[in-house]
Parts: C-alpha cells; sequence; structure tokens
C-alpha cells in the first residue's frame, strides 16, 4: 500500500474515533480501506480508495464492499477474496435442503397466492430473499426493464399473489441486489476456470451507441461452454498491438497462463500483432485467427461481386427495353 495513502488515512482516524465516542455505533471494517472524509451530517462519510483513488461523495459500506470484491483493479488478492467471500455469505443459506424444496415448490403459482388478503403474514427472511433472487433473474433473463418492479398494476400483481412479499425499489433491484448477483456469479465463473486446461481466449472490440470502444474478452473451455470474463472500455487509450497484447495479457495472468492453449480474434492488424507477441510471450498459446470472421469477409465479397454482376445485368436489360419501345 503507497505511503502516502496511509498517511492521509491515519489522519482520518482521530474523526472516526471522535465519532464513536458520541454515538458508539462501530463502523464497518471496510472503511480500513478507503480515506474518510467527514460529512456536514453525523455518521456520514465522502471515501476515497486507497489502492485505485476512486471517490465517492458518501461512502456506503455496501457499496465499498462490492467495489472491493469487484471493480477495483489495484487492490491485492486476498482483500479481493475476503470481500468476495462477505458477500456470499450473504447467500450462504440458498442451497439448504430447505431452500431447494423452496425452489422447487415456487415453480407452482398457487403457492404465492394468499386468498385472504385481509390475514397477511410477513415471509420469513429466507423465503424474502429467495423470491428477491427470482425477481432478479426474471428482470434480467427476460430483458425486463428495472422500472417495471414500481409499475402499480405490476405492484398489484405480486400483492395479489403474495400479499407478504414486500417489493424491492427499483434503486435496490438494479442496484445492490444485482451487484451482489454479479459477484456471486463471478466468483463460480473463476471457480470453474480454476479447474479447467485447454482453454481458448477470444476477443472481439465494437463501438457503442455512444461512441464508446467496447472489448470483450471471452473464455471458452474444452466442452465448449463460453463465459464473457470482461468488458472494457478502451475509449482513453490508443488501440496499438501493445496496448491490446497488455489486455489481453492481463485475463492470461488472473486465470493462469498455463491454462490456455489458444488465443483468437479477427484480423486486424493491431489484433493480429497483439497476438503475435503473446505467442511469442507464451510459445504454448497457440495464435489463431477467427475462421468466423474469415468466413465472413468470403461471404461478403462473393455476394458483393455477385450482387454488382446481378445490377449490371439489370440495367443492361432495362436499358435494352427502353430503347425498344
Amino acid at each position: 500500500m503507497p505511503l502516502n495513502k496511509t498517511n492521509k488515512r491515519t489522519r482520518q482516524i482521530e474523526p472516526e474515533q471522535n465519532f464513536k465516542s458520541k454515538v458508539g455505533r462501530p463502523q464497518d471494517s471496510v472503511w480500513e480501506h478507503f480515506i474518510k472524509t467527514p460529512l456536514s451530517t453525523a455518521g456520514h462519510f465522502a471515501a476515497e480508495c486507497l489502492y485505485c483513488e476512486k471517490k465517492w461523495t458518501r461512502g456506503r459500506p455496501q457499496e465499498l464492499q462490492v467495489h472491493l470484491a469487484k471493480d477495483c483493479l489495484n487492490v491485492d488478492e486476498e482483500t479481493r477474496r475476503e470481500y468476495i467471500q462477505k458477500i456470499l455469505q450473504l447467500y450462504n443459506d440458498d442451497d439448504t435442503e430447505d431452500n431447494k424444496r423452496f425452489r422447487i415448490e415456487q415453480l407452482n403459482i398457487t403457492d404465492f397466492w394468499d386468498v385472504d388478503q385481509n390475514s397477511v403474514e410477513p415471509l420469513s427472511k429466507q423465503k424474502q430473499e429467495a423470491i428477491d433472487q427470482c425477481l432478479l433473474k426474471a428482470f434480467v433473463c427476460c430483458g425486463t426493464p428495472f422500472a417495471v418492479v414500481e409499475n402499480p398494476f405490476f405492484v398489484d400483481l405480486i400483492r395479489k399473489l403474495q400479499p407478504g412479499y414486500k417489493l424491492p425499489s427499483r434503486e435496490k433491484l438494479a442496484g445492490i441486489m444485482l451487484i451482489h448477483a454479479v459477484v456471486r456469479i463471478e466468483d463460480q465463473v473463476n471457480s470453474i476456470l480454476g479447474k479447467a486446461t485447454n482453454l481458448t481466449l477470444g476477443l472481439d472490440g465494437w463501438t457503442n451507441p455512444s461512441g464508446h470502444s467496447i472489448y470483450n474478452f471471452i473464455i471458452m473451455t474444452h466442452d465448449r461452454r463460453e463465459f464473457l470474463y470482461r468488458l472494457r472500455d478502451l475509449s482513453i487509450i490508443k488501440h496499438t498491438a501493445q496496448n491490446l497484447a497488455s489486455e489481453i495479457e492481463d485475463v492470461l495472468q488472473k486465470i493462469g497462463p498455463d491454462k490456455f492453449a489458444a488465443v483468437v480474434t479477427d484480423n486486424a492488424a493491431n489484433c493480429a500483432l497483439a497476438r503475435s507477441i503473446i505467442s511469442e510471450k507464451y510459445p504454448f498459446i497457440v495464435n489463431t485467427r477467427c475462421i468466423a470472421h474469415c468466413v465472413n469477409l468470403i461471404t461478403k465479397d462473393v455476394l458483393g461481386k455477385f450482387l454488382s454482376i446481378f445490377l449490371n445485368y439489370f440495367i443492361n436489360l432495362l436499358n435494352i427495353l427502353v430503347i425498344n419501345n
């Protein structure tokens, strides 16, 4: 950890101790990794990450935990794993026998039907969280806008099905619930990749409607399973072969270079050279051009020439008909 960051954090310890003495409420241990700046509201702090210097106008422990577990690029692996485990512990009961039975039973819509609307009993925390996860999966997998969760007709439907269930707000559904789900899924993916061999790393880039240059890194296993491992916005850097090779190598190092058998990209000059750089450094990784991209280019060329010939023939035929008439 940089010395200057440690010094900054040390200067924040005294206000924290004063706050504890007045209120007596202990601070979350996640604050040990952030510079705290007291706000005008008692007990609230602005935050700055000690590793990557990202700032929050108001730091919330849940958001700071997610940052360390998922988003911070400079945090050490031990700290990252610590906060991944903290988030996973929130959902450790998901695989109990009772919850497995609930997940099976909840497929029957009648299990959520409460005939007597006047005798509503609150759900257990376990059941509330299980329905939360089902709701999140339905919204994400069906591409449903998160704002629908606050639509009065949707709220009325859920109340009729299960009056004891408390719907999350749009902010919670699209915020901490979604991010926690991402952390859990990423942990599962890393566990699978950690046991796999003969992996292939695929790389491709495109420009989104906002003009940002987005690159995806997809890892394929020997049994043809595909995982979207990383999405990177590379708009602020030049897309040189060296920079792309650096991004590729970062992914290789995260998983373990010895687990990879090939790197695949299209044949853009910078991508082709980036593949060559990786293959030179790791001779056991095969430099592979994307066959699907080759087929696509060949098809476009063939159809383009065919279409040109057809249009010329059709125009000549029209000219003959016009002259004859």
